[in-house]
């Protein structure tokens, strides 16, 4: 497999003809990318405004290492891997998770399959959160995540933190 440095270096040596450059295409979907997140985060407070809901958003591409490391691991192509882009939503209660869910739901369309309610069936760590995948354009998926600010502090800091299951210390 080709790194994107040694796909450019071996781009560079070959001569091109004049007025032709070479464009780097990691470079265009990464700035794809960022401009699809903006949108998503923005959609975000919008949901949060039309609930009526004070919440906080943000949002992350996933890596190009963790993206093709998820591929591998679930043995899915690309398009199966509903998470490269992602927007976390939190809120103040429970309530206002469910009601920017359905916010989120009103404005795309959920990927079948692809709804988790962490908060009724808590993972065995204790985490909780609503996932959703959504159809964001065509052949194009992300991931919202809502949950309270509660609930992400015991994802980021508790038992159910994603650290420790990097490191292998998942702890029930």
């Amino acid at each position: 497999m080709l790194t994107h440095a040694l796909l450019l270096s071996i781009l560079s040596e070959a001569p091109l003809p004049e007025g032709l450059r070479v464009v780097d295409p990691i470079a265009l979907v990464e700035s794809a990318d960022r401009a699809a997140l903006d949108l998503l985060t923005q959609s975000a407070w919008a949901a949060l405004d039309s609930a009526g809901v004070e919440g906080r958003v943000s949002g992350r591409i996933k890596s190009t290492d963790s993206l093709l490391a998820k591929m591998v691991r679930k043995d899915v192509p690309i398009e199966q891997v509903h998470d490269r882009l992602a927007v976390r939503i939190r809120v103040p209660t429970v309530e206002d998770c469910y009601r920017v869910l359905d916010r989120v739901h009103a404005t795309y369309r959920a990927v079948d399959g692809e709804y988790d309610d962490y908060i009724a069936e808590p993972k065995p760590s204790g985490y909780r959160s609503l996932h959703t995948a959504v159809q964001i354009a065509a052949g194009q998926t992300a991931e919202f995540q809502v949950r309270t600010h509660a609930m992400h502090d015991y994802a980021e800091h508790g038992p159910a933190a994603h650290w420790r299951y990097k490191a292998g210390e998942f702890a029930v």
